[in-house]
């Protein structure tokens, strides 16, 4: 194989890669370009912060009657006390599985899409550094030339404090 017929090859082959990645990450990010609008709705963010506000509520209610059995067992622990420690642990149980089965059911499905794009550039940054392993002639180029074009690309990310997707341009 000639220098000419090698450079085109990693030049075809490179093309490739590229072609690859804005096809797959084209439509991962169609999808949470889709979910970013949904996120930044009233209706969405009213419902994700009375879901948060709730559940901050609920810790604050149980730190505090944790404090006040504290408070009373710097006298001793009786009965009382203990029952009152198990009730607390198990609404404490209870109350955090019922958050994580809204948040499972809710968000869950958009935080994998968001995830998703970024499983996708990480993927092909893999697949140019085997072939760049494979094929030390075209290391350095191949993982350049990826690594330009993700640089290029919108980055998704998950905003917990708001509960929205945010896409960098």
């Amino acid at each position: 194989m000639s220098i000419t017929e090698a450079t085109a090859t990693k030049a075809d082959r490179s093309a490739e890669l590229i072609h690859a990645l804005n096809t797959e990450y084209g439509r991962a990010l169609s999808a949470a370009r889709l979910l970013r609008e949904m996120t930044d709705t009233a209706a969405w963010q009213a419902q994700y912060g009375l879901i948060q506000s709730q559940n901050a509520a609920t810790r604050a209610e149980y730190a505090a009657r944790l404090a006040e059995i504290n408070r009373t067992a710097a006298y001793g622990w009786g009965d009382d006390e203990r029952k009152a420690l198990k009730d607390i642990a198990k609404e404490s149980e209870a109350s955090e599985d019922q958050y994580r089965h809204i948040i499972d059911g809710m968000v869950m499905p958009i935080r994998q899409v968001v995830d998703e794009c970024r499983i996708v550039l990480d993927r092909h940054v893999s697949k140019a550094k085997d072939i760049a392993n494979r094929e030390p002639m075209f290391a350095g180029q191949i993982l350049q030339e990826m690594e330009d074009a993700i640089a290029g690309m919108p980055k998704v990310q998950w905003e917990t404090e708001s509960g929205r997707v945010m896409i960098i341009e």
